[in-house]
């Protein structure tokens, strides 16, 4: 089925199976084969643009495989007028009031119209932006208007007379709860145009934020899975660009929907979601709570891991840890419990003896891809190297004992999705990959149906590795240096990547006669440290002065900060032409390309956005670039580590990220170093993550800016207990027996020899006493009575 519709409609489609009513089902929604973040069985599209056209299906959660038959559907998205020109609004858009909003736009004006047989080629000479007027004639109220000098600065205009309409509003108010529509008046009436669609702000009081969950009590299971909706009043959510935070520490995801799979007792806190804009108004805490380990009769239990999601071929590691009891009661005699073996098997619930396994301690056949890393007192860590199809499987663990009734099989297990690597892929809210500098886009990366969360990700530009991880990658106020093709992969196995994702930013503004000015991006500093803003130009090489060319030469350049047009009547920081230039500012560049500024003792007045101006030998070459680059300046101890654990408390084999942040600079702008115990980290940037942690990783962490690490954020104290208190008791012990059994035998041996040298001493000295008792009787007696006596001392 196709359906046309125009921008601004709304549609709702509703997924059916036969007889099965709707509210039935659990679904998932597709447009042109990419998962949708909305579920459910009736799918709202309000508003509609260009960007909503394909062709969508819709399947169950529990079998994506069968899909609907596809719905197709297409949005004729730009409005025009009679000569072709038009106006391409945004989506509508919805903020708090205080925050601000940028309501990107663009427009394309006629070439030409045709006078009198004449071509008579079009100029545009005023825009203006007005607020809940359809024609937004010239006496219309306006909210922007290029001829006039008495514009409201919280309206500020990011565009120009050729092709870009951009509107930011600062500071919302109440009164900006309105529609605003574009006008282009031109050198002639015929192409001068109003686009009616206009854009829809919504203007709502923080106030009125809240999460919404399907579960209204937050109390769940180990392995259960919620989303949470962050909403606010009559804003769709999909308005919303929405930061979540739990127990008061910011999460990586981003996003009105907040998806927690495969719950454990980690995931437990109360979360709170607020707009990126404005993240001092958060909503109402939700509590949720979830039930973690799995017990037995007697205590015993096995904590597994999250799911586990791989590309075939890589390798997995299954951090696990058991606790089995320590005695049971036998007729009222006290038995101790000891492990006799361990077993690990998949898809089978309750991994009995005769149940195929794919470790046992007991064999000496296992398959080497299944490589046991624990041992059998607490730690029943798994690895799986080389997956294969077959390792998509939920794997379950086993203990068995001296005595039956403490042996034990966890029912709950740990899930391994097992992926092919030619299902990566990117996704992001721009299809064409097309930016201009100082927007922002969020870039996905998936794998098939293993969730978002699942995949420890890393990311490639032009196949080189980027130092951000993680599923997500948020390129914020972009320019020309983040273009390129951009490709994901597992850490695991990089070989594997997705099909590229290219992108593309259109840097630099110029002006009517081609001169630029190309700006750094954002820059993030401490109070007392040094920024520098690297900054090139381009001015134009001639200019025509009635048919004669006039060669450029720049005689002046300038910086100024917090002022738009950077003009002589403005205070600046730096003027090529003065001798009074403040020494915190000094300038680096020159007057042919570069503008590089430094700031040294950076103070709160260089929180500011500075500016550029080019003055030269003919007045139609000077030009003020208008975007400049903005200086965020923090206290110094404002920074600090925020951490998914409060307490620093954690188990061999545990995995934790660490982020760097300082008050509201956000994070990607800050240059971070990293020290645990004082000593310096050759990790950098501003996440520091670390897998599968031993005891030498305990300590405390700190970071700070590179550019000054003598400002230091608190310390995070990590702690983590590395070997089982009671196996270093055993190694102990074990070790004195062993000792004292060794002495004793020595000792005895030694005695033993020397009893027996005394001994053989005492029979040599009797036989030497006998031979001369014997030859002395002899001499005393007569010689026949020799063989008498003889014979008597025989007898």
């Amino acid at each position: 089925m196709t359906e046309s519709l125009k921008k601004r409609e709304a549609v709702t489609l509703n997924c059916s199976a036969a007889i099965c009513t709707i509210h039935q089902l659990e679904v998932t929604w597709f447009r042109d084969g990419s998962t949708l973040s909305e579920s459910g069985p009736a799918l709202h599209l309000g508003y509609l643009t260009a960007k909503d056209s394909g062709n969508y299906t819709c399947g169950l959660k529990s079998n994506n495989r069968i899909l609907s038959v596809p719905y197709s559907l297409h949005v004729e998205d730009e409005e025009e007028g009679a000569l072709g020109q038009s106006v391409n609004y945004p989506d509508p858009v919805c903020g708090v009031i205080g925050s601000t909003v940028t309501l990107p736009c663009s427009f394309t004006p006629p070439k030409s119209v045709n006078g009198n047989g004449r071509e008579v080629l079009i100029e545009v000479v005023r825009v203006v932006w007005c607020n809940n007027h359809e024609f937004c004639l010239l006496t219309t109220p306006s909210v922007y208007d290029s001829k006039s000098n008495n514009n409201d600065p919280r309206y500020r205009y990011l565009g120009d007379k050729k092709r870009d309409c951009t509107l930011q509003i600062s500071d919302l108010q109440k009164e900006d709860n309105a529609t605003f529509r574009f006008r282009v008046e031109t050198n002639d009436p015929r192409a001068t145009f109003t686009a009616l669609a206009g854009v829809r702000v919504t203007v709502v009081d923080g106030a009125q934020m809240k999460i919404r969950s399907s579960r209204d009590d937050g109390e769940f299971k180990r392995g259960e899975a919620v989303t949470l909706n962050c909403s606010a009043a009559i804003c769709t959510i999909h308005q919303l660009e929405v930061t979540w935070f739990r127990d008061g520490s910011t999460l990586s995801e981003s996003g009105p929907a907040l998806h927690l799979g495969y719950l454990t007792a980690k995931d437990s806190g109360n979360y709170t979601c607020g707009l990126k804009s404005n993240n001092r108004i958060l909503s109402v805490p939700y509590s949720l709570h979830v039930e973690d380990e799995e017990e037995g009769a007697l205590g015993q239990s096995v904590n597994y891991p999250d799911p586990v999601c791989g590309v075939i071929g890589s390798t997995v590691t299954l951090p696990c840890s058991f606790t089995p009891p320590k005695s049971v009661n036998g007729n009222g005699r006290e038995v101790l419990i000891e492990v006799v073996r361990v077993v690990w098997c998949n898809n089978h619930e309750f991994c009995l003896l005769t149940t195929p396994s794919v470790y046992d301690s007991k064999s000496n056949n296992n398959d080497p891809r299944y490589r046991y890393l624990g041992d059998k007192k607490r730690d029943c860590t798994l690895q799986i190297s080389d997956l294969q199809k077959e390792d998509n499987a939920t794997f379950r663990f086993r203990v068995e004992t001296n005595d039956p009734r403490a042996t034990f099989t966890a029912l709950a297990g740990v899930r391994v999705t097992v992926v092919d690597g030619a299902q990566m892929k990117i996704r992001s809210s721009r299809d064409d990959g097309e930016f201009k500098r100082g927007e922002a886009v969020t870039l996905n990366c998936s794998a098939a149906i293993c969730t978002i969360h699942q995949l420890e990700v890393t990311w490639f530009r032009d196949g080189s590795a980027l130092c951000e991880s993680g599923p997500a990658l948020h390129l914020g106020y972009l320019t020309a240096k983040d273009s390129g093709n951009y490709t994901c992969g597992l850490k695991r196995n990089n070989r594997t990547l997705s099909v590229p994702y290219s992108l593309h930013v259109e840097d630099e503004e110029e002006g009517a006669l081609g001169q630029n000015v190309n700006y750094p991006d954002p820059v993030c500093g401490v109070i007392g440290s040094t920024v520098t803003l690297p900054c090139s130009f381009t001015p134009p090489k001639s200019v025509n002065d009635n048919g004669r060319e006039v060669l450029i030469e720049v005689v002046r350049v300038l910086w100024s900060n917090n002022h738009e047009f950077c003009q002589l009547t403005t205070p600046f920081v730096y003027d090529s032409k003065s001798n009074n230039n403040d020494p915190r500012y000094r300038y680096l560049g020159d007057k042919k390309r570069d503008c590089t500024l430094q700031i040294s003792d950076l103070q709160k007045e260089d929180n500011a956005t500075f500016r550029f101006r080019v003055e030269t030998n003919d007045p139609r070459a000077t030009f003020t670039a208008l975007a400049g680059v903005r200086v965020t300046v923090i206290d110094g101890a404002q920074m600090k580590i925020r951490s998914s654990r409060d307490d620093g408390e954690f188990k061999k084999g545990e995995a934790v990220t660490l982020n760097c942040s300082a008050a509201i600079c956000t994070i990607h702008q800050l240059e971070v170093t990293w020290f645990r115990d004082g000593s310096a980290l050759c990790e950098s940037g501003p996440a520091l993550h670390l897998g599968y942690l031993t005891a030498k990783d305990s300590g405390n962490y700190t970071c700070g800016l590179k550019r000054n690490n003598r400002t230091l954020s608190a310390p995070y104290s990590l702690h983590m207990e590395d070997e089982e208190e009671g196996t270093k008791a055993f190694d102990t012990l074990l070790a004195v027996r062993l000792l004292l059994f060794t002495l004793h035998t020595v000792l005895f041996v030694i005695v033993t020899s020397i009893i027996i040298k005394r001994d053989v001493r005492l029979q040599k000295k009797m036989m030497s006493s006998r031979r001369r008792s014997v030859a002395e009787t002899s001499r005393g007696m007569r010689p026949g009575c020799l063989i008498l006596s003889s014979a008597t001392y025989l007898l």
